[in-house]
């Protein structure tokens, strides 16, 4: 999302901001998972300006990459066990093609992720007894 969020850094109106992730969220884009770590509406407008309009870019991004992903939330990540490598290099393509500038570890974060979900994949279908 950092990555990402840098091609909103010219919009400097937090209200803009909020009017584009509420059309966002109208126009069929679920609500941010709480693993987004992402604060709520309310907490935002506690916020100092620059941290508002930075966690507000990252929520756009989330939601506008979310949109575009086949696996959306963690149930479809859960049913497709599709490694988080595989969704890095969807990424890496459509970051290419917007003229983002991705950390040149980002290939290698992305795998180190995949255990950790696989792991968290096998505990929730142990738990759910599919495994």
């Amino acid at each position: 999302m950092p990555a990402f969020s840098k091609l909103l850094d010219g919009v400097t109106c937090v209200d803009l901001l909020h009017r584009i992730d509420d059309e966002l969220r109208t126009g069929g884009i679920l609500d941010l998972p709480d693993e987004a770590d992402i604060p709520s509406d309310k907490d935002l407008q506690k916020m100092k300006k620059p941290v508002h309009l930075d966690l507000m870019r990252k929520r756009i991004v989330y939601q506008t990459l979310e949109s575009r992903m086949e696996y959306d939330d963690t149930q479809k990540i859960r049913k497709s066990k599709t490694p988080v490598s595989q969704f890095a290099k969807y990424l890496q393509g459509l970051a290419t093609s917007w003229g983002v500038k991705l950390p040149k570890d980002f290939e290698e974060q992305a795998k180190a992720h995949d255990e950790a979900v696989k792991l968290a994949i096998a505990e929730l279908d142990k738990k759910d007894g599919t495994s």
